[in-house]
């Protein structure tokens, strides 16, 4: 009997480092991106890595758990058809899909990437059955989802793919979900923003350490202009205004 691979610790540990570095940066990249910020200003400091990463880390893991909690909770609660197998292939990334958009206002990167794939998938498997005229539409789909699901040599790759195997191959589709979705969870909270901290004519964006990115505006008409400065933060002070939604100058 073949013994079970195992991930080492220290693999596990680098793979949860690179994972949470990856998070931050993709994050700080979706804020900055809001407020037209260049990448190159992006410089996110321990706490950020602390406070963004752990929480990233914390929900993978929990999604990690939701999953398996929701194909355990569909397996044994609803009897086999081929929509439970719909359910139980399309339900839950389409459920995050429309979370995340909502999360980005609905912005159309966000929406076509982490709602309309899934969407689009699941009407593939819905539809093509449809120009089928032979025996029931649920007979049908029961026939394409299992054609779907037929792998090649599928035996072969099931002697080598055990229960650990299926864990570590569903932990990296999820931490590159998430990885995605945090571009967009930056970029949401930028759009949610109203309330600034101001010096002047600047408005302060975002603080790495023990410095800070301002960007110039127009106070009338709530425009960011294409002017940066980085200060430090403990010779300056600020005080918060609530100023609406910024905009860049350019957006229409």
């Amino acid at each position: 009997m073949k013994e079970k691979f195992k991930v080492p610790d220290s693999v596990i540990i680098l793979a949860c480092t690179l994972f949470g570095y990856m998070a931050v940066y993709l994050y700080e990249l979706g804020y900055c991106k809001a407020f037209g910020i260049p990448t190159e200003l992006i410089n996110p400091s321990i706490s950020n890595y602390l406070k963004v990463g752990g929480i990233s880390i914390a929900v993978l893991v929990f999604l990690f758990q939701v999953l398996n909690l929701f194909h355990l909770i569909i397996n044994e609660s609803l009897p086999n058809s081929p929509y439970k197998t719909l359910l139980s292939k399309y339900g839950l990334f389409v459920i995050l899909g429309l979370l995340v958009a909502v999360q980005s206002y609905f912005y159309w990167h966000t929406v076509i990437f982490f709602l309309g794939f899934p969407l689009l998938m699941l009407l593939v498997d819905v539809i093509i059955p449809l120009f089928d005229r032979e025996g029931t539409y649920s007979n049908r789909l029961e026939l394409w989802l299992s054609f779907n699901a037929k792998v090649p040599n599928k035996d072969l790759i099931n002697e080598h793919i055990n229960e650990n195997n299926s864990k570590i191959i569903l932990s990296v589709v999820l931490s590159i979900y998430i990885l995605g979705v945090l571009t967009n969870f930056g970029y949401g909270e930028a759009l949610r923003k109203e309330k600034f901290s101001i010096v002047g004519e600047y408005a302060l964006l975002k603080v790495y350490g023990a410095q800070g990115i301002v960007m110039k505006f127009n106070s009338e008409t709530n425009e960011l202009l294409p002017e940066y400065k980085i200060v430090e933060m403990k010779n300056i002070e600020f005080k918060v205004v609530e100023l609406g939604k910024l905009r860049q100058k350019d957006e229409k």
